[in-house]
């Protein structure tokens, strides 16, 4: 946090590190949340991070990143399935979104648990969710290219 306000960054994204309770009954994930080595500590535009995560690693999970709040009041967080997927690439192809850091330190523990969407079996609803995240960035980046 120090960091991220000591370079005044508009995000600051850093790796995660997913763990399963003893009582749980997950033994088939495996996702890597750490953020790309090639990354590391360089402050990038929101666009030029994403692009190159997208090549090496992107994971869009609100819960490993931090932003300034004030600066993106206009970044709409809709209640959907997959949520994460539409706010943060809003984020970051926002054109106010100047100065992103990335770190490899792992700042975040995840939990992974049985039944969660993230777990179960894919279903219809998986697939509808993520035509609406599509759609929905899909016009977002038609919107924020005709403010340019």
């Amino acid at each position: 946090m120090k960091l991220a306000l000591s370079r005044d960054l508009d995000i600051m994204l850093f790796s995660g590190q997913p763990f399963v309770d003893k009582t749980d009954s997950v033994t088939n994930y495996h996702v890597s949340y750490f953020r790309p080595e090639s990354l590391n500590h360089k402050v990038l535009t929101g666009v030029d991070i994403l692009n190159i995560m997208l090549k090496e690693n992107y994971f869009c999970s609100a819960c490993m990143y931090f932003f300034k709040r004030e600066k993106y009041m206009n970044v709409f967080f809709e209640q959907t399935t997959y949520e994460d997927n539409l706010f943060t690439s809003q984020l970051l192809n926002s054109p106010h979104t100047n100065a992103v850091q990335s770190t490899t330190d792992v700042i975040y523990y995840r939990r992974i648990r049985a039944e969660s969407i993230m777990t179960t079996k894919v279903k219809v609803g998986n697939f509808k969710a993520y035509e609406y995240v599509i759609k929905k960035l899909i016009e977002s980046k038609s919107s924020s290219n005709n403010k340019r």
